[in-house]
């Protein structure tokens, strides 16, 4: 049961109401883990073979007192770090202590453009914007990121080590088509870009149906945008998502199926993060390893457990298609 990694969400406080989120906001559980039991449940990971923790958020995690100090701790055992942010609290001292601590920056970003962003978002202005020049191009950018890129991520470093900065969107019929021009960006920035695809979101009844696109529109998304990746893109594209194979674990210390899937096996305040691994797998491999066969990437990723799980369950898509 060896991992390389663990994920976990800090808090449920976001200051977006993003339309596709597959998680509640602002209703942190009373029986939230407590910060030396966050820490206990790293060492254990630690002990499993883990590199990296992946800190994320149900909301944003800097909305959590305890996100820095917990990066800290991270520092402190030898690991790494990893954020996922909507990145609109970020600062330019937060992004050169990030650079510095080799921080690894995975940022929200639907859209370059700020009218599909904010519709996505459910918020007015998201985003500061800023202009910002690379490759002899113009783009209006959050001023997060562009704090991001003035503190040294993006490229390669004097040793050839990347820092790492990735852009994360969610592929919708709303920014479906904005999505090859934010690849273009990433790359002629040489950082990182995951393309997500849509989980169910938290309260499905009020859920808008026109956001969901098919498998046709995506598969002519993933045809259209490999081409445009760098090497290391294209890498993350074809496998499998690593927490398929590693631990998630909710708030309030349930072991999840995925960050996008709650489907818990147990809590680790009554068992080990081992155990709870092993039942986990258990539930992941019962849905097979394979999904429908797909004439592009079928055996990387588009084959996500996670969606065939909701979909044997009846979860998604919604009705069934």
């Amino acid at each position: 049961m060896k991992i390389n990694r663990l994920g976990l969400f800090l808090t449920s406080n976001c200051n977006f109401g993003c339309r596709y989120c597959s998680v509640e906001t602002n209703n942190d559980p009373a029986d939230k883990l407590s910060f030396e039991e966050i820490c206990s449940l790293i060492k254990q990971a630690k002990k499993m073979g883990a590199k990296r923790i992946i800190i994320s958020g149900k909301g944003e995690p800097f909305l959590d007192e305890n996100l820095f100090a917990l990066i800290d701790f991270i520092r402190n055992e030898k690991l790494e770090s990893a954020v996922t942010t909507n990145g609109s609290l970020l600062t330019a001292a937060i992004a050169r202590d990030f650079f510095k601590s080799q921080v690894r920056v995975y940022m929200k970003l639907d859209s370059l453009e700020p009218s599909t962003q904010d519709y996505l978002a459910r918020k007015k202005n998201a985003y500061t914007l800023c202009s910002y020049r690379i490759g002899g191009s113009t783009y209006v950018i959050p001023e997060g990121l562009k704090y991001l890129f003035e503190a040294g991520y993006g490229g390669e470093t004097k040793r050839g080590r990347q820092f790492y900065l990735m852009l994360e969107t969610v592929i919708t019929q709303r920014n479906i088509s904005d999505i090859p021009d934010l690849v273009r960006f990433v790359t002629a920035c040489n950082i990182l870009v995951y393309i997500e695809k849509m989980m169910p979101p938290h309260d499905c009844s009020s859920f808008d149906r026109v956001l969901i696109p098919s498998e046709g529109d995506e598969e002519a998304l993933y045809r259209t945008v490999y081409p445009l990746m760098n090497k290391y893109s294209r890498d993350i594209f074809t496998k499998r998502c690593g927490f398929e194979t590693n631990p998630f674990i909710d708030l309030n210390g349930n072991s999840r199926f995925c960050f996008s899937l709650d489907a818990s096996v147990g809590n680790i305040r009554n068992e080990s993060l081992l155990d709870l691994h092993r039942k986990q797998m258990a539930n992941k491999n019962s849905v097979g390893k394979k999904s429908a066969a797909f004439d592009f990437f079928h055996k990387g990723f588009r084959n996500c457990r996670a969606r065939r799980y909701a979909f044997q369950k009846g979860i998604w898509p919604l009705g069934g298609e």
